[in-house]
């Protein structure tokens, strides 16, 4: 019974990590599409 909850354990640790990730690279991406956006807007002024 230990085996299964620490498995768990690890396999919810895990998915709270890759989901992190996940939103972390979506910011980020919003962020450099943001960045390119103005850069657009200013060369285009």
């Amino acid at each position: 019974q230990d085996l299964v909850s620490t498995s768990s354990y690890y396999a919810k640790r895990l998915d709270e990590t890759q989901h992190g990730l996940m939103s972390a690279k979506t910011d980020y991406v919003k962020e450099q599409q943001g960045t390119l956006y103005l850069n657009m807007k200013l060369s285009f002024t």
